[in-house]
């Protein structure tokens, strides 16, 4: 069957979670004690455009093989026109600005530092011309619906790993995971395998919260850096909204699209940049300084 070039904008999705602002590795700081947020921020920016240059060499090798897939369209754009352009993003680069800002210059925490990007987007949605009050209610509505959603499957995770660390299990789990006769590399391989494997039919707000107080405490005992690891983890869970049967994103561009393309197509065309995101997985794995030199370079 023909694959889709809606794949590429599928797989550019999940780079969202590694270059900040992201939204999974706050989750991720909450279940995962003693990772420093602002680190864990400042880490996924090599890792996010190193998987982006390989998603651009993914679709350049597809392209020599399929030009058809991106028909060369001739079109003359003058300097004006792309100065406008850069107004589109404006605003999203002034809420990256007051977050990263604030939070690096040590203006605010990280939690205040959501709140203040929070109230930036509120600001520009205001100043933004067809501001209505309807669409504010519907905005309203729908992020308190999906905030209560995520903080309902949280503190269900939480009630859930107390249990765990009360009755003894992360405790038990951890002992017999460090004792087993092979190289801790072959753990951390086992323990990312079920990540992706986790990814492809669960959310990934759930997999963070049901997986993280179980195998953070053993990774900690092995001696892997937590920064490194919330790369790693993010980066797997990431993997899963772009495979079969539970791809998030998958279906996000299949809404958009319409009757223009089939579920399978688009999974197909996604194949060529799930090998590269395993590619990046891989040379985070064996190179670490990827995602830990920008940290180390925090004061």
């Amino acid at each position: 069957m023909m694959d889709s070039p809606v794949g590429c904008i599928a797989a550019s999705g999940t780079l969202a979670a590694l270059i900040p602002p992201s939204g999974i590795m706050v989750v991720y700081t909450v279940f995962a004690e003693g990772v420093s947020l602002g680190k864990l921020l400042i880490a996924g920016i090599l890792p996010g455009l190193m998987t982006a240059a390989l998603f651009i060499l993914a679709l350049f090798v597809r392209l020599k093989f399929k030009p058809e897939l991106a028909p060369l369209v001739v079109s003359r754009v003058t300097l004006k026109e792309k100065l406008l352009s850069i107004i589109w993003v404006g605003p999203l680069i002034i809420v990256v600005v007051c977050i990263l800002g604030g939070i690096y210059l040590g203006v605010c925490t990280p939690t205040e530092g959501g709140a203040v990007g929070a109230f930036a987007a509120f600001v520009i949605f205001l100043l933004r011309k067809g501001y209505n009050q309807k669409l504010l209610m519907q905005s309203v509505i729908s992020t308190v619906s999906t905030t209560s959603m995520i903080f309902l499957i949280i503190i269900g995770a939480m009630i859930f790993g107390r249990f765990l660390a009360v009755s003894g299990v992360i405790g038990t789990f951890s002992e017999f995971m460090m004792g087993l006769p092979v190289h801790r590399m072959v753990v951390l391989v086992m323990i990312l395998s079920i990540y992706l494997i986790l990814g492809t039919f669960m959310e990934v707000v759930a997999i963070l919260c049901l997986t993280l107080p179980i195998f953070t405490p053993l990774l900690s005992g092995l001696g892997f850096d937590g920064v490194w690891i919330g790369i790693l983890i993010i980066m797997l869970v990431e993997i899963g909204v772009i495979t079969p049967p539970v791809g998030t994103n998958v279906y996000v561009v299949k809404a958009a699209a319409g009757e223009d393309v089939t579920l399978e197509q688009i999974f197909t065309g996604v194949f060529p940049f799930f090998l590269a995101y395993i590619v990046a997985v891989a040379i985070v794995v064996a190179i670490p300084s990827i995602a830990l030199w920008l940290p180390g370079m925090m004061k």
